[in-house]
């Protein structure tokens, strides 16, 4: 049996084990720490994931062909749910003496010249060399193939302007792969800089204990929840995005914005799902004729509204201790200045975490290969040319898994399942296919030398899963590839039996969001939407009185995200938002009274509850509001309380538009001995 090693042991390394095993072959994993999961693994000595981390992907894309997430586990797991559910897909397919682990791969280097070597000839291509960490033993052998899955975020990237504080031992300026959790960071003024998915989610988290945040960014990005609208109720965000918008399969990849109207023509599909009245105003909106940029957080434009978070667009191009002995001195503890390219300082900075992204470490590979590969170790965005981010033909045997920006899962197994054909020499791709491989592979390289480059390289996902599949003769059946299909990585494996079991799962997903099955998200995402300031108008009807003119009240509400620093675990605080409201009461003499009143909303798992705030503290109960219909557009949830005598009947109702939502309407009907009067108050959003 041929041998073939492959490098890390994660997502990648596992998919890259397990297709090989299906094609005959036999893996040696080699892996630098003493567990599987790479990044994904808390335990691992190497970069990884905070405590706290929930994906930005949910479990129907981010999940193995054949092997799908039990039914029981949130739509969007945590760092612990993915690392369980990594080593539950080892345990299935891949044998325990394949690892080998606490070992570092040093080199690799061909074992002879492939020029005079033919396809048949596949064995013994490679001498890998490595060390074991705890014994420090150096070893060598000769591999039939090999397959790199160390990782495209190998290794963490701090910019010029940060280094020297980073390298001061002092830990005051780290980058964002040494990020655990919040607690180091109490009662501190943090800076996070960067504008991707780990600064947004890490600024969140920071938050939990900070004093302070600020988010430092050189390029705005839209910001998008979890759970995006679908035709009247919300799906979670890559099943509401991956849908076909044609019958597939869609063989011609995108892999640029040729041209300004193609920006904008995204950026305005992006702000229709935003919606009219959405949060993204809060940090500004993207330049349309660049490529938008994207990123997924739940809470960040909500904390900006709130004023825990405060976003800053601009350039870091120093950070430096004031020259000035007592400058900025807090106590003992001197803090730091920050310099934007504009000429503005922050200071006032205590800690500063780098969410300035990775590069690939690819070192152990001799220098006659990368020079193959044409690798540019500073290149953050396509470091390598070759076929499919996958092969070189020029290097027979060598395969890349998951070693490309953005390697979502579906991608990376079509890329394990590439290259484990191409080493066994069970696929053989035409050379036509291979040189316009390449060619795609070359034109996104030049998009990384452009000022104005998306975020990814492969943002066409269903563009780039069809074209992979195309070559693995592994094209979704026409059935599952319909126009508005949504896409799976289950639809891209051979048993239809699986595929069908995939489809009656999103099948069902949609039916529910259809069928105001969404309601159990409605309370969640109604406390989101509430957040921000609006205007209000209120009616009060004197039932027992018809003739008599109603009083009015008016004036602004503000609802913010309540901080409470002894919350565990750190997103509880999320359950709750403070209603603020501050109006005047008009008499019927013409004069106005102010009023003011407070009211903390509470998210508790299938009902919105509201209760009575005194003195600045949460109180009793007030009603706990329970959605179960839609009328004309609006979500409408109910609730009773009996406060003595009196019975006050609650009726809430919100309309959304996008993620946002356009108005709220809250009806309270009280009866009672001395009562009998029905409140109406209507919010708009002040925008």
């Amino acid at each position: 049996m041929l041998e073939v090693a492959v490098i890390g042991a994660g997502v990648s390394g596992l998919l890259a084990a397990r297709h090989l095993l299906r094609c005959g072959l036999r893996p040696s994993i080699f892996e630098r720490s003493e567990v599987i999961g790479g990044a994904w693994n808390s335990k691992s000595t190497c970069y990884k994931m905070w405590d706290g981390l929930n994906l930005n992907l949910s479990k129907y894309t981010c999940c193995f062909s054949d092997y799908s997430w039990p039914d029981y586990e949130e739509d969007f797991a945590s760092q612990r749910d993915m690392q369980e559910y990594l080593e539950r897909y080892a345990s299935t397919f891949i044998e325990e003496d394949c690892f080998k682990f606490g070992c570092t791969v040093t080199n690799i280097k061909k074992s002879h010249d492939f020029s005079m070597a033919t396809k048949s000839q596949v064995s013994s291509l490679y001498k890998v060399e490595w060390v074991e960490e705890e014994t420090s033993k150096a070893h060598c052998k000769e591999f039939d193939g090999v397959v790199v899955a160390s990782g495209f975020f190998s290794f963490p990237v701090v910019p010029d302007s940060l280094k020297l504080l980073a390298n001061d031992g002092t830990s005051r300026v780290i980058h964002s792969s040494f990020y655990t959790s919040p607690d180091e960071y109490a009662d501190q003024t943090v800076a996070i800089v960067g504008g991707s998915f780990s600064a947004h989610e890490i600024a969140v988290s920071v938050q939990e204990k900070a004093k302070k945040v600020v988010n430092i960014f050189p390029r705005t990005s839209y910001i998008l929840p979890r759970y995006l609208p679908y035709k009247g109720g919300f799906l979670p965000i890559d099943v509401a995005l991956y849908s076909r918008s044609c019958d597939g399969p869609q063989t011609t990849e995108m892999i640029s914005f040729d041209t300004e109207e193609e920006c904008s023509k995204w950026h305005y599909k992006l702000r229709s799902i935003l919606g009219k009245f959405n949060k993204q105003s809060a940090i500004g909106f993207p330049d349309i004729t660049n490529p938008p940029l994207v990123s997924i957080s739940d809470h960040y434009l909500d904390l900006v509204l709130s004023g825990r978070i405060d976003s800053v667009q601009g350039k870091v191009v120093g950070a430096h201790y004031p020259t000035c002995e007592n400058e900025n001195k807090i106590g003992n503890f001197v803090s730091i200045n920050i310099e934007l390219e504009d000429g503005r300082t922050l200071e006032g900075i205590d800690r500063i975490i780098a969410c300035t992204g990775y590069r690939n470490q690819l070192d152990f590979l001799d220098k006659d290969i990368l020079e193959t590969l044409q690798y540019e170790k500073e290149d953050m965005f396509a470091p390598l040319v070759q076929c499919y981010d996958t092969f070189h033909p020029d290097l027979p045997g060598l395969a890349f898994v998951g070693m490309y920006k953005g390697p979502y899962v579906g991608l990376t197994e079509l890329q394990a399942r590439l290259a484990a054909g191409i080493i066994s020499n069970e696929l053989n791709l035409s050379d036509s296919a291979t040189k316009e491989a390449l060619m795609n592979s070359e034109n996104i390289r030049q998009q990384s030398k452009s000022n104005t480059t998306p975020r990814f390289p492969h943002f066409d996902y269903i563009g780039h899963m069809d074209t992979l599949a195309k070559q693995l003769d592994l094209s979704p059946l026409k059935k599952f590839s319909l126009k508005g299909s949504m896409v799976s990585p289950a639809f891209y494996q051979p048993n239809e039996e699986i595929m069908e079991t995939c489809k009656y799962r999103l099948d069902k997903l949609k039916e529910i969001a259809l069928n105001d099955g969404s309601n159990k998200l409605i309370p969640r995402l109604s406390l989101s939407a509430l957040v921000g300031k609006w205007s209000f108008e209120r009616t009060i009807t004197e039932m027992s009185s018809p003739g008599a003119p109603p009083q009015k009240v008016s004036g602004e509400i503000f609802f913010s995200v309540i901080h409470d620093k002894k919350s565990s675990p750190a997103r509880s605080s999320f359950n709750s938002i403070r209603y603020r409201e501050d109006g005047l009461f008009e008499l019927p003499t013409g004069k106005t009274l102010q009023v003011f009143r407070e009211y903390d909303y509470v998210y508790a798992q299938d009902a919105l509850e509201i209760y009575f705030v005194e003195g600045g503290e949460r109180a009793h109960m007030f009603l706990s509001l329970k959605f179960d219909k839609k009328d004309n557009g609006y979500w409408v949830a109910t609730s009773d309380h009996l406060c003595i005598n009196d019975l006050y009947r609650g009726t809430f109702k919100i309309a959304f538009d996008g993620v946002g939502a356009r108005d709220i309407n809250m009806t309270y009907r009280v009866k009672g001995p001395a009562k009998n009067y029905e409140s109406v108050t209507y919010l708009h959003p002040i925008t």
